[in-house]
């Protein structure tokens, strides 16, 4: 077992709540990062199927202050060097002084070591791959490749009580969740598109107690497939519906295409085998991809396509507002969308489904209040035998008035 961080994403609640679903251990959540003693193989082969969790690594010690940090991290630096191969370093401040405050002298001290003494014992040739006085994304890491043998980025982590510091093991490949978002065939603005990071989250949160995905998943309101693109990705298969013909066309290209992208994935052949087999031949998923009213009851033949199946997905959210909206405009929102909410939920409670994960609206109002209908419709699943497991999470963008309320639902 190592004693594990994670750095969690914007959405910090969401992030520990996936975590948890994953590994079904509790965390410490300090200065946005969770800790835990895990295998260290254990958080290395799921690590990528995560969606709200920046960075992975080990946390190598603690000092009571930054200048304790610096000398052990030159220790470790000096240590693992090797003769004639030049090491390759990033530096990840976790404070908000950062860079300016503390990053600056650790680069240069790192730099300053690297030439021995007088000597020329302990002499090392080595790159900082940092540039302009800022933290590494997800894209410089991996181009630089610090998480190959004989490079390191270097975490630092503020505490309660001084600093703890480690090595990455894993960092998010972003680019991934970025090429699926935007480069798949059909996309709408005008119509409310769920990040695919929320997404992979969500797919998360429906893990049994031993941390093992659904057989299969299934989208009552599929829109543009991107629950359902998340879902592939990880191997899972799908199933997806939308009253809109036009949707349910659109998640079916996006699809297939993911499908026919899978040939060119840069993974390992066993990865693909593994996770891919039931696709090997033709994408049969297409066939469960169909039109349907959300609200309305299943035809036998739709009951065996969602059959077992664990639910993912948010409804309509509404309309679009750009300032945080009144009451008269929340009661006018409610008045549209909590009778559709409430009619879908009965319809899904009669079906053979093993868990549900949704995400319904909540909106911005003026003085920093908020409105939601949310407490009131669950008010009515714990009467029709879907019972929330725990309080609703909340995922709201910088600016934006629309935000989601995910909550995740047991059948009782």
């Amino acid at each position: 077992m190592a004693h594990i961080f994670f750095q969690l994403g914007s959405q910090s609640d969401l992030a520990r709540e996936e975590l948890y679903s994953v590994f079904h251990t509790e965390m410490e959540v300090l200065s946005g990062f969770a800790f835990s003693e895990l295998p260290q193989q254990k958080v290395k082969k799921r690590f990528d199927e995560l969606g709200g969790i920046i960075r992975a690594g080990i946390v190598l010690g603690e000092e009571k202050n930054f200048a304790g940090i610096q000398q052990s991290i030159i220790e470790h630096a000096t240590q693992n060097a090797k003769n004639g191969k030049k090491m390759k370093i990033g530096i990840f401040i976790g404070s908000k002084q950062g860079w300016k405050k503390f990053g600056i002298g650790l680069q240069k001290a790192i730099k300053l070591a690297s030439k021995g003494n007088e000597y020329e014992e302990n002499k090392f040739s080595v790159r900082i791959v940092n540039r302009n006085a800022k933290n590494l994304d997800s894209y410089a890491v991996h181009k630089e490749k610090l998480l190959e043998k004989g490079n390191f980025e270097y975490v630092c982590i503020p505490l309660p009580t001084g600093w703890a510091w480690g090595i990455s093991i894993n960092i998010q490949k972003s680019f991934d969740f970025a090429t699926r978002d935007m480069k798949k065939p059909v996309r709408d603005m005008n119509v409310g598109l769920m990040p695919p990071k929320l997404a992979r989250i969500m797919i998360n949160m429906t893990r049994d107690k031993n941390g093992n995905l659904p057989a299969k998943i299934y989208d009552p309101f599929c829109g543009m497939g991107t629950v359902l693109l998340e879902g592939m990705s990880l191997g899972v298969k799908i199933a997806g519906s939308d009253l809109s013909k036009k949707m349910v066309e659109a998640t079916k290209k996006n699809t297939q295409w993911y499908f026919d992208s899978i040939e060119h994935l840069a993974i390992s052949k066993e990865e693909k085998a593994d996770k891919y087999i039931q696709w090997k031949k033709s994408p049969f998923f297409l066939r469960d991809i169909f039109i349907k009213d959300a609200t309305k009851s299943f035809t036998l033949h739709q009951k065996k396509k969602i059959q077992k199946s664990a639910v993912v997905g948010e409804g309509f959210l509404g309309k679009i507002f750009h300032k945080p909206i009144t009451t008269k405009q929340y009661e006018i929102q409610k008045e549209h969308l909590f009778p559709l909410y409430r009619q879908f939920l009965f319809q899904l409670s009669k079906e053979n489904i093993s868990s549900l994960v949704f995400a319904f609206p909540f909106w911005k109002g003026k003085n920093k209040t908020t409105y939601s209908f949310v407490a009131e419709l669950l008010e009515f699943t714990n009467k029709i035998g879907l019972s929330p497991l725990r309080s609703p999470l909340r995922y709201i963008r910088d600016g934006q008035v629309v935000g989601r309320e995910i909550v995740i639902f047991k059948k009782i």
